[in-house]
């Protein structure tokens, strides 16, 4: 029994010993960086990478199939494909499978790939890209004007245009350009006004259709169903010469249609009710026939220019001089800009013109700013530098060749114009944008 009793002892103590050389070993420890390693990620397949150890490169998946060759623990390989424990690779010239747990994976992430923009459909002759200005948050004038006015018809603005490009309309913008897969920036370049007032667009529904607003460009073809600041300026000319009769409504219904004919057929067109840039070019001249003119029908000889203008009948409120036209043009400081109008308290830069020589005693018909410089009878001056007190002055833009604005120059490199950007008739100097967009001058007074 007693024997027992010491073995039980011993038993004891052995276990207890056990017991305390098991607690004095430290546990192991595990890095969670370590246990969790990141895998390293990648847009698509093919990628490269090595291996962990040696593998076999097989010639299908299955360690049954012909060994390819051999590949040694960190080569490099491309791997085209994973597909459940095996991996489709290219080593050097071969190409086979490995097993996947041989390999450092890759994990593959597709990235979303932002869609290419639309392309901007072929314009009409009378129209492109380059005739537009880029527009942007913190610009006013026409163009923003046009420009709300298409953004509210399409459904990506709400109320009524102002000409103010603010947060409103920055925000209607961007809707358009995710809506039509354009980069959102905010930013209406050339290409992308060209498609929005020529191209088939969508609507804040996603619905494809074409927008009745008529694009700000000079001389593009105007025709039923359009609408714009352009429409209300060509219905005014209609309207002084007899053609149309009420006040300019903005939107190009079939009273217009049936004016614009009228004016065709009376001066020679082909009475189609469309006002292209030929109909717009004439409508515009000093040559245009009123409702009211019987047409000549032997043609006459062209009268001779005359190089001093004779005043007008009664018309004339300022002297008959340079200094009667520029007084006229400072008078007008600070009257606001408004798109086809010609004063006496609003103006567009053509419109100014045409009121400082009338009221100067210079006779002339309203025009663009694009057809005042054809005026023959008008010494040309091509320089800055031989300017004169009183000459009319043109310019392009940067993005267009084609003169788009007119003012009156006052000397001293200073001109005064009523500026769309500005919203005012203000005075300006020749900057180094205005001395490289100065096409001419025209002098009225020799």
């Amino acid at each position: 029994m007693s024997q027992l009793r010491n073995h039980l002892r011993t038993l004891t103590a052995v276990i207890a010993a056990l017991v305390i050389f098991a607690c004095a070993v430290p546990a192991p420890v595990f890095c969670a960086s370590a246990a969790a390693e990141e895998t390293e990620t990648v847009s698509s397949y093919p990628y490269t990478t090595t291996t962990k150890d040696k593998v076999n490169l097989r010639a299908s998946r299955s360690t049954r199939s012909t060994l390819v060759k051999k590949i040694p623990k960190g080569a490099e390989i491309t791997v085209k494909a994973v597909k459940g424990s095996w991996a489709e690779v290219t080593y050097g010239k071969y190409s086979g499978y490995v097993m996947t747990d041989y390999i450092n994976l890759k994990e593959v992430k597709k990235v979303k790939v932002t869609p290419t923009p639309t392309p901007v459909p072929t314009l009409s002759p009378e129209e492109d890209a380059g005739g537009y200005q880029v527009l942007q948050k913190g610009d006013k004038g026409d163009s923003v004007t046009a420009l709300q006015e298409a953004l509210i018809e399409l459904g990506f603005l709400t109320g009524k245009a102002d000409g103010k490009f603010g947060g409103g309309t920055e925000k209607a913008v961007i809707a358009f350009q995710q809506k039509n897969d354009y980069p959102a920036t905010g930013i209406m370049d050339a290409n992308i006004q060209a498609f929005l007032y020529t191209g088939e667009v969508k609507n804040a529904k996603g619905e494809k259709t074409t927008v009745k607003t008529l694009s700000p460009v000079d001389g593009v073809s105007m025709k039923r169903g359009n609408t714009g600041s352009l429409v209300t300026k060509l219905q005014k000319r209609l309207i002084a010469l007899g053609y149309l009769s009420g006040s300019a409504s903005g939107t190009y219904d079939a009273d217009t249609v049936a004016a614009v004919r009228s004016f065709q057929k009376k001066n020679g067109l082909t009475g189609s009710g469309t006002a292209d840039s030929a109909t717009q070019h004439l409508l515009y001249s000093d040559a245009a026939l009123d409702a009211k003119t019987t047409p000549t029908p032997a043609p006459t000889a062209t009268p001779k220019p005359t190089a001093t203008p004779k005043p007008s009948s009664g018309n004339s409120s300022y002297e008959h001089s340079v200094n009667g036209v520029v007084k006229c043009a400072q008078d007008q400081l600070g009257d606001p800009y408004v798109l086809g109008d010609e004063g006496p308290d609003s103006f567009d830069c053509s419109g100014l013109v045409y009121y400082c020589l009338n009221k100067s005693g210079v006779k002339v018909s309203r025009r663009n700013a694009y057809t005042y410089p054809n005026n023959d009878s008008w010494t040309r001056i091509d320089s800055v530098d031989d300017l004169k007190k009183g000459d009319l002055l043109f310019f392009k833009s940067d993005s267009s060749s084609k003169v788009n604005h007119a003012a009156i120059y006052i000397g001293g490199k200073k001109f005064i114009h009523a500026s769309s950007s500005k919203g005012q008739v203000v005075q300006s100097s020749f900057s180094a944008y205005w001395y490289r967009n100065f096409v001419c001058g025209r002098r009225v007074f020799d």
